[in-house]
C-alpha cells in the first residue's frame, strides 16, 4: 500500500466466481490447471472457456477489489485525463485514464492489483481505478486515443543572430470542458489538444474504440446465438431419441406377445 500498511485480505477471484455461481469447483481447479501452464489469470480462462462473460468476471473483480465496474458502453473520455499518461506506459500497466473528476483521473483497469495500482498513483497522483470488461481496455490501449511519449513536444528554432527571442504570444483561453458523463457515442474527447494531426488522431482512435467494442458485442451476441442454436439442435435429438424410445418399446411389446402365444400353443401341444 502507498502508505506502508500492508494490502487487506482478498478472497481468490476463483472462489468469488464459485461462490457467485457463475463456475463449478471443477471449472476452477481446470481453470487453475491452465493458468499455471498458459500464465494466464483465473478471469481470463473462465472467459477464455466462456463459463462466464467478461463483464461478469469483471463485475467479480470489482467486488473483490471495492471498486466500481463500469460497463463497455458507459466508458467515455476527456482530453485532460488521456494527456496523464503516455500509450507505453498505459499499455505496460495496462491501465487507460478515462476523465477527470473533481481533480482525481478516473483510471480504467481490466484487471487490479496492488501493484498497477501503486504505479498508477506514482505516475499520474490521486486516481479513482474503475474495472472494465478486457476486451473494452484493449481495444482503448491500442486505439489512437494516447499520444506516445514525447509526441506532444515541440521544439522552438534557435536563432542564430545573438538576439533574443521575443517574447510569446499571450495563451489562448482553456477550451471549454466536456460536459459530464456523456455517453461514448456522443463524447467529443478533443478540447485542449492541438494541431490538425491531434485531431485527426482523437477521432480515428474513438473510431477505432467504438469499432472494436462494436465488434466484441456483436461476438458476445453471436456466442449467445451460437448457444442457443446449440441447445435447440440437444433438444431435437432428445425428442428424436424420446421418439425412438416409445418405437422399441412398443416393439418389444408386440415381441413379449408373440412370444406368449407361442408358449401357449407349446403348452397345448406337449
Amino acid at each position: 500500500m502507498p502508505d506502508g500498511r500492508p494490502p487487506p485480505e482478498r478472497k481468490p477471484l476463483g472462489t468469488l466466481l464459485v461462490a457467485a455461481g457463475l463456475i463449478s469447483e471443477n471449472q476452477l481447479e481446470q481453470a487453475l490447471r491452465e493458468g499455471s501452464e498458459t500464465g494466464e489469470r483465473v478471469g481470463e480462462v473462465v472467459a477464455r472457456h466462456r463459463w462466464a462473460t467478461e463483464d461478469e468476471v469483471a463485475r467479480v473483480l470489482a467486488d473483490q477489489w471495492g471498486l466500481s465496474y463500469v460497463d463497455r458502453a458507459s466508458i467515455w473520455f476527456d482530453a485532460d485525463a488521456l494527456t496523464r499518461l503516455s500509450r507505453e506506459d498505459a499499455q505496460l500497466l495496462e491501465a487507460l485514464p478515462t476523465r477527470v473528476e473533481g481533480g482525481r483521473v478516473v483510471v480504467a483497469v481490466a484487471e487490479p492489483t496492488e501493484q498497477r495500482l501503486a504505479a498508477l498513483e506514482r505516475l499520474i497522483g490521486d486516481t479513482v481505478v474503475v474495472v472494465v470488461p478486457k476486451s473494452a481496455l484493449e481495444a482503448g490501449l491500442h486505439s489512437e486515443l494516447l499520444s506516445s511519449r514525447g509526441a506532444a513536444v515541440v521544439e522552438e528554432p534557435q536563432q542564430d543572430d545573438g538576439l533574443a527571442a521575443e517574447p510569446p504570444a499571450a495563451e489562448a483561453p482553456p477550451p471549454a470542458r466536456v460536459p459530464p458523463r456523456p455517453p461514448l457515442s456522443t463524447a467529443v474527447p478533443v478540447a485542449g489538444l492541438q494541431g490538425v494531426a491531434a485531431l485527426a488522431a482523437q477521432a480515428q482512435g474513438l473510431a477505432d474504440l467504438m469499432a472494436a467494442q462494436a465488434a466484441a458485442v456483436t461476438n458476445e451476441l453471436s456466442e449467445e446465438l451460437g448457444a442457443n442454436e446449440q441447445l435447440a439442435a440437444s433438444r431435437r435429438r432428445i425428442e428424436e431419441l424420446e421418439s425412438e424410445l416409445a418405437a422399441q418399446r412398443v416393439a418389444v411389446q408386440e415381441l413379449k406377445r408373440h412370444l406368449e402365444a407361442a408358449l401357449r400353443v407349446l403348452d397345448r401341444g406337449l
